[in-house]
């Protein structure tokens, strides 16, 4: 299909669109009022739209939305494992790294990887004097520095 083909089926579709949102204003409002737009269907005759046209249209309705809707997508064409994150693997990470390739955790807010690290360190017979830990927030460049050049003399010391 050429471009000005594309182009007034395009404008073809947003005015059906428009047409049905001003003579079907009860409809639209139920979906956008919905706590869950991805997952009702569209008024008549939109009620077919399936995958990326049904959610252009959300997202041209709830924009809040199409994150789910494109997590739903994805499981419906590629599967759940697909939006699931791999679980963290630190003994393999662990014998990934070495002294010029450290591991760096960076969190996300109610990631807590402490009590993890510090098991696996016990397992690795490391005491717990030498696995060093400090968060990089405001002030902590110094101590952050100490704990490294400490580290590169022994390098026995982990940092996290």
């Amino acid at each position: 299909m050429c471009s000005t083909q594309s182009k007034a089926l395009l404008h073809l579709r947003h005015c059906i669109i428009s047409t049905d949102f001003t003579q079907n204003p009860d409809a639209w409002r139920k979906l956008y009022d919905s706590s869950n737009p991805h997952e009702m269907p569209y008024p008549s005759p939109f009620d077919m739209q399936v995958g990326m046209d049904k959610m252009v249209i959300l997202r041209c309705l709830r924009p809040d939305k199409i994150v789910p809707a494109v997590q739903e997508f994805i499981v419906d064409n590629l599967g759940q494992s697909y939006i699931e994150p791999p679980t963290f693997d630190l003994p393999g990470t662990f014998g990934d790294s070495s002294c010029l390739t450290p591991l760096i955790f960076v969190l996300s807010p109610g990631a807590d990887p402490m009590n993890a690290l510090r098991k696996f360190g016990e397992d690795c017979g490391y005491t717990p004097e030498q696995i060093q830990t400090i968060s990089l927030g405001q002030g902590q460049v110094t101590d952050c520095l100490n704990i490294y050049h400490s580290a590169a003399m022994l390098s026995a010391i982990y940092i996290n």
